[in-house]
């Protein structure tokens, strides 16, 4: 399930950098938006809609006792 999981996060990394750089045109030499926001952001929701109940009682998002209501307001803080 992680290697799933790293490939799909590995993929919107790419298209953040490559293609969403580009179409927004913002200046970002490094692609720090592209790999931090964007990586930062898919791990909060993977591990939130993935975490088990082994690591936390209250499972992940799709345990049906998740914190995505809590991680989402987190991230929008951010």
């Amino acid at each position: 399930m992680y290697q799933l999981i790293g490939c799909v996060a590995e993929a919107l990394f790419y298209a953040a950098c490559s293609v969403l750089k580009p179409k927004l045109g913002y200046d970002d030499a490094l692609d720090t938006f592209g790999v931090h926001g964007v990586g930062g952001t898919i791990g909060a929701l993977a591990t939130t809609l993935l975490m088990d109940a082994s690591v936390n009682p209250a499972g992940g998002a799709l345990a049906g006792k998740g914190l995505l209501s809590g991680q989402l307001a987190a991230m929008a803080a951010c």
